[in-house]
């Protein structure tokens, strides 16, 4: 059955590219989901407010903040560390 179906489907297949028009078998001379520009775009903030873009509300936004901006120390593993936790 398969066979079949094969023996169909490629002779199909090549009669439908060749009825089809030489442009339209070409791809276009574009990029996809490139726009041309009507304006140029605006420039980014130059400083940091510490408010919100929006995502977040004001609290949520101090609250990761606030997390984002713990500082942890590391530091090396010493020869006494080795020997208390052995």
């Amino acid at each position: 059955m398969s066979r079949t179906l094969i023996l169909i489907a490629a002779p199909s297949l090549v009669v439908i590219s060749l009825a089809l028009p030489a442009d339209a078998q070409q791809p276009p001379n574009v990029t996809p989901g490139m726009v041309e520009m009507t304006e140029p775009p605006t420039p980014a903030p130059a400083g940091f407010n510490n408010r919100t873009n929006g995502f977040a509300d004001q609290a949520q936004f101090d609250s990761d903040r606030k997390a984002f901006e713990e500082v942890e120390t590391i530091l090396p593993e010493t020869k006494d560390d080795k020997c208390r936790d052995g």
